[in-house]
């Protein structure tokens, strides 16, 4: 057998040699809009993989498969995603249109649990986006404010001053908000549909008293 140089070839092989095991696959994508963002801003081999579940024949591999995209975590407020202390502001490269899918990634697992439990309606390869909301900066900040009574600002950055500051990794990532998040308005509509009792961003803001202390 010849050696498996990449994560994608053993993945793949993984795959080609276990279908009969598996009756129902659940697999993270990666949006595939923009050949750019895919090819070398995010994970290329996850791309790849999808491409090759996508392409293998249904009725001899997986009976049922789900494509899932998450959105991004509330929890990253607290981690990197952080305004300035000092100035209570969120100094980011987002445009004033680009909303961001945001959801509590403690929800994940009831998305998953739906598509298990219905395989014929959430499956024919089809994606599922895993999103409570769709909100930009401006609103974000009016749902922290009546919420934790603070006045959080935003004020967006110019890519070439945000690498001053940030990862180029960050710095890109979120420029997919500005040029493709924004494009399927019905995100959260979609994901209502399997679960319609996402936990909201004002009630992730009270569960975890962000900004209240």
């Amino acid at each position: 057998m010849l050696p498996l140089e990449s994560g994608y070839e053993k993945l793949t092989h993984d795959i080609n040699c276990n279908t009969n095991w598996f009756q129902n696959l659940i697999f993270s994508e990666i949006s595939n809009e923009n050949l750019f963002f895919v090819c070398f801003l995010l994970n290329r081999s996850k791309t790849q993989v999808e491409n090759y579940i996508r392409q293998l024949p249904q009725d001899s591999t997986f009976p049922y498969a789900t494509f899932l995209q998450t959105g991004f975590y509330y929890q990253n407020f607290t981690t990197f995603f952080v305004p300035d202390p000092t100035k209570l502001e969120f100094r980011y490269p987002l445009l004033s249109h680009a909303r961001i899918p945001l959801y509590d990634v403690r929800d994940t697992g009831k998305i998953i649990r739906e598509c298990f439990r219905h395989p014929e309606q959430w499956e024919s390869r089809q994606t599922i986006p895993i999103v409570a909301e769709q909100l930009t900066m401006e609103a974000i900040c009016a749902r922290i404010q009546e919420v934790t009574d603070k006045n959080v600002h935003f004020v967006p950055l110019p890519y070439e001053e945000a690498l001053l500051k940030l990862h180029r990794e960050t710095v890109n990532n979120l420029r997919w908000y500005n040029d493709i998040g924004s494009i399927d308005e019905r995100q959260a509509e979609k994901t209502n549909q399997i679960w319609p009792k996402m936990n909201t961003f004002a009630n992730w803001l009270r569960e975890v008293q962000w900004l209240m202390e």
